[in-house]
């Protein structure tokens, strides 16, 4: 759980100022919880935050473009999300990597590796069965368009649009 700001009664964010005028650079939600229940949370002098911010943005900018950074974002998300709704999670980045593909196995087209922006090919982590939760066996990558196509409509509704589609639009 992330500590809320006495002053905005909202979770902390990057650049929140505390009374000894540290401020807020980040939380360290890979480790999970503390024993209170609390993420650690990561605060430095303002010269520091303005050396570790430029370094950071740089550092994410090129490593988030590759599948190697890519795959720790998505362990990342499911793991919060797995908290959040309170769903079993099992997964470590070793299994992730065993299960990415370059291509999305249901549209066949290249991912982009460029987590900084989420795009119809960006590859996502699909749950199988969403109530088993995250964990290995139950998951999947595959594109954020098939990902929001599975969410968004149930098998009838899929078997449905497709029907319509054969019938209704030339060359499909």
């Amino acid at each position: 759980m992330k500590r809320l700001n006495p002053a905005t009664g909202e979770i902390f964010k990057k650049g929140d100022i505390r009374e000894d005028g540290r401020m807020f650079l980040s939380y360290g939600i890979c480790k999970g919880p503390k024993k209170d229940g609390f993420f650690s949370e990561h605060w430095v002098n303002p010269e520091s935050f303005n050396n570790c911010n430029k370094a950071i943005s740089k550092h994410k900018k090129q490593y988030s473009k590759t599948m190697m950074g890519t795959t720790i974002e998505i362990l990342g998300g499911a793991k919060w999300r797995a908290r959040e709704k309170q769903l079993p999670f099992d997964l470590d980045l070793e299994f992730i990597r065993t299960i990415v593909t370059e291509t999305c196995p249901v549209f066949q087209f290249d991912f982009s590796w460029n987590n900084n922006k989420q795009e119809f090919n960006s590859p996502t982590l699909d749950r199988i069965i969403p109530e088993l939760g995250y964990v290995k066996g139950n998951v999947r990558i595959i594109s954020n368009l098939a990902n929001s196509m599975k969410n968004s409509a149930t098998f009838q509704q899929m078997h449905q649009f497709a029907d319509w589609v054969k019938a209704n639009v030339p060359n499909s």
